[in-house]
């Protein structure tokens, strides 16, 4: 019937063991492997963009995707918002994914040591010495790549934008200063909510949360208005990291 799973989707989600047996006769024929991970908790435009780019770097695709538990412990007690079971099934029914595979460490750093990848790859927002398990499949001469990256665009800014559209449920507090020069990035507005604060960019919404910072005004000194700053460059940065959500 319509929008059932099929055995053939179904069939690309396995084990470590099934996965490890699986993939030998492809290793032997020659097949280049290549490796993804992440939670991919609300599959959006980056995921796919990621997947496609990733899985053209060579022949079988397999992409290990973290556990409910997994997740929660990476992103916290709110999350995933997807189940672990329908977050696989999404993946393995692109035309582009040949096996998923679900995890429960923090990291993939044993599947990688159990499957050897010939490729390891990851969003564009990383830098190569960022990415976790770049030494182990360097190691036995695998390669390690990043696609490219489409700013802006993550599960956790798609979930304020549809908690809190306007503003985060937060309180105004003033426009931060235009920037010098298109270098230093846009301008930005800052919005308390509670305790804690949240950016938001020029044309764009709720894209990063940074620790609290003081508002400052005209009449601030030389070093409070150093110390403002560097909680803006941190905002900015987090800006950065919150791309790098999958």
């Amino acid at each position: 019937m319509p929008g059932m799973t099929t055995n053939r989707e179904a069939s690309k989600i396995v084990s470590l063991g099934e996965l490890l047996a699986r993939i030998e006769r492809h290793r032997r024929d020659g097949r280049a492997i290549v490796f993804t991970n992440g939670c991919f908790d609300l599959l959006h435009v980056g995921h796919m963009t990621h997947l496609q780019e990733a899985s053209a770097l060579g022949d079988l695709f397999i992409v290990a995707v973290n556990s409910n538990a997994g997740v929660r412990g990476l992103k916290g007690p709110e999350r995933p918002v997807v189940n672990e079971q329908d977050r696989a099934l999404m993946l393995a029914a692109l035309e582009c994914v040949d096996f998923v595979v679900l995890f429960d460490d923090p990291t993939p750093i044993r599947l990688l040591e159990r499957i050897r990848p010939d490729v390891l790859v990851k969003g564009g927002a990383y830098a190569p010495n960022e990415i976790v398990g770049r030494k182990i499949v360097e190691s036995y001469g695998g390669r390690v790549r990043t696609t490219g990256h489409r700013g802006g665009i993550s599960t956790s800014a798609l979930l304020r934008a549809i908690r809190e559209p306007e503003t985060g449920g937060g309180a105004f507090v003033g426009r931060l200063a235009e920037p010098s020069s298109a270098a230093d990035g846009p301008a930005a507005s800052l919005f308390y909510k509670g305790p804690m604060p949240f950016l938001v960019l020029k044309g764009r919404r709720n894209l990063a949360v940074g620790e609290s910072p003081r508002k400052t005004n005209a009449n601030d000194s030389p070093s409070r208005a150093a110390a403002k700053e560097r909680v803006v460059r941190h905002l900015f940065r987090r800006c950065a990291a919150d791309a790098r959500d999958v």
